[in-house]
């Protein structure tokens, strides 16, 4: 048992006790910065939130600095070193001989955490102690069933989103300018963008591409109703993309565009960086990407650094076989990934904690998570909605640069990122393509949500869903080169067999029975 367990499970006896308002009394006001807590302080250890590298230190950051002062109470913030891998800096954290007050990670083992004494329960102080969390979960039961354990323990403050809208960021994008010069209509279908793609690569030597590590989640699959994750049928069975009717579809597609040279030649080594400087000389014509990464590219044409000033993008809908078609699968974050913030069994404070992490669901805390500082980095307009001050449109290291000195939604953090935020930050075509990529799918009634494996499954999965990936991956670059031939049905049996031997079935035993647990809660 961890340093600290005792007292975490002497709580949890005090309250099945009947002792809870002896127990509970609080020390602290519920209104900010907190009274009674001065000269106090929580230590809070995360790999987001990230100090801006304008400057040395959390203690210099205004974001940071104006938090603690907000919340009345001294955060001591612990970063991964810097350049380090922040999975390993978590992994070697948890082995120190004393844990942080408060922990910021993705906890996709969180029911082992809690049986191991790493992280405590918190249902037991909710209540009294994090009073704007409750209200927050009592006005949205979804994500109160997310942030639970099978057995119904909450074990985070979570990063949420205020509307599965600003849950898909990615999508099928298109040269407006080309299409405009081809005189070619925006695609419905998929044999519209086959019709696109041949164009482009025709006229300007142009390819679709993306990066790589991008082409699980959504893209030309959607037409073919797969991608590569695990995800639920309309049944709500756990199924696997990559070996379903749908893959094999879509895997004959990718080698036809192959064979074509329709597919960049470097798409099985591209990164962010590389796909940006292919897009802006002209090599690509279809992409899929992000929103953000637009804006990003149109922000280069308008400074000039595209090799032509027309160089303007577009999203379009998802691709399906037929116009009107809706497909279950495309690019979508569960409003509960199973990020958050835990508090650890070391905590002798749990109160203080638990009101520091409950500040960013309060009105105030939303707004400054969100926005920042009234009459600095934002101002109310005659609507009453918050409008960022030129100190964040103007900031000469650029929009994103700006929030991550003064806000703390952009990206994870145990917290509700705001729609008005990320309308604000990008340019208007980001938000016209995330309600493009949005429009014929439904996929938030598709993905698998945020289940809780417990030890044992973890343990005997674990590895076997690492051989299942590389062996996908593998069969995935063969199928789409035509080193490999998915129309074969021999070869595709014999795939097939090989995922199999990975350990599929059992794996999706698994994953149904973890479904069932959650559907359950």
């Amino acid at each position: 048992m961890r340093k600290g367990v005792f007292a975490a499970t002497l709580a949890t006896a005090l309250v099945a006790g009947g002792m809870m308002n002896t127990f509970a009394e609080s020390q602290y006001s519920d209104s900010y910065p907190l009274e009674g807590a001065e000269g106090k302080s929580v230590t809070y250890w995360t790999n987001s939130n990230a100090v801006q590298s304008t400057y040395s230190d959390y203690t210099q950051s205004p974001f940071h600095t104006k938090l603690a002062e907000n919340v009345g109470v001294d955060i001591q913030f612990e970063f991964p070193p810097e350049g380090s891998d922040g999975d390993t800096a978590y992994y070697l954290m948890l082995t120190e001989d004393t844990l942080p007050d408060i922990i910021l990670y993705q906890f996709p083992d969180a029911q082992q955490l809690l049986d191991e004494g790493t992280i405590i329960p918190l249902n037991d102080y909710i209540d009294e102690w994090a009073p704007n969390l409750k209200a927050y979960l009592d006005a949205n039961p979804d994500i109160d069933k997310a942030i639970r354990t099978d057995d119904g323990i909450i074990y985070m403050f979570p990063w949420t989103r205020e509307s599965t809208w600003l849950c898909t960021f990615r999508g099928i994008a298109v040269r407006q300018d080309w299409l405009d010069e081809c005189g070619l209509d925006m695609p419905k279908t998929l044999d519209d963008l086959d019709k696109i793609a041949h164009a482009f690569k025709e006229k300007y030597g142009a390819y679709f591409s993306t990066v790589v590590d991008w082409l699980y989640d959504g893209g030309i699959s959607t037409a073919f109703n797969t991608w590569e994750e695990f995800y639920q049928d309309d049944d709500q069975k756990a199924c696997y993309g990559p070996s379903n009717e749908g893959w094999r579809e879509y895997m004959e597609f990718m080698n036809y565009w192959y064979d074509e040279g329709i597919l960049d030649p470097d798409l099985f080594s591209q990164d962010a960086t590389t796909l940006k400087t292919a897009a802006l000389n002209d090599k690509v014509g279809i992409a899929y990407t992000s929103g953000g990464t637009i804006n990003a590219w149109m922000n280069a044409v308008e400074a000039g650094d595209a090799a032509t000033s027309t160089n303007s993008w577009v999203g379009v809908l998802n691709p399906v076989k037929n116009e009107g078609d809706i497909t279950p699968l495309s690019q979508m974050d569960m409003p509960i990934t199973g990020r958050g913030a835990a508090i650890s069994s070391d905590c002798e404070d749990i109160e203080l904690a638990m009101r520091v992490l409950d500040y960013a669901y309060s009105e105030e805390g939303y707004m400054y998570y969100n926005f920042g500082t009234e009459g600095e980095t934002y101002t109310l307009d005659e609507e009453g909605k918050p409008v960022y001050t030129d100190l964040i449109m103007k900031d000469p290291d650029g929009i994103n640069n700006a929030l991550d000195k003064y806000i703390g939604t952009q990206w994870g953090t145990a917290g509700i990122q705001a729609v008005e935020m990320y309308k604000q930050k990008n340019a208007p075509i980001v938000s016209e393509c995330v309600d493009t990529w949005t429009t014929n799918t439904t996929h938030e009634k598709h993905k698998f949500p945020n289940v809780s494996p417990t030890v044992s499954e973890l343990n005997e999965t674990a590895s076997m869903e690492d051989a299942l990936s590389t062996c996908m991956k593998e069969w995935r670059a063969a199928f789409i080169t035509g080193e490999k031939d998915a129309s074969d049905d021999v070869v595709w049996q014999e795939y097939l067999d090989e995922l199999e031997n990975c350990g599929l079935s059992r794996i999706l035993e698994v994953k149904q029975a973890q479904l069932e647990r959650y559907n359950a809660r």
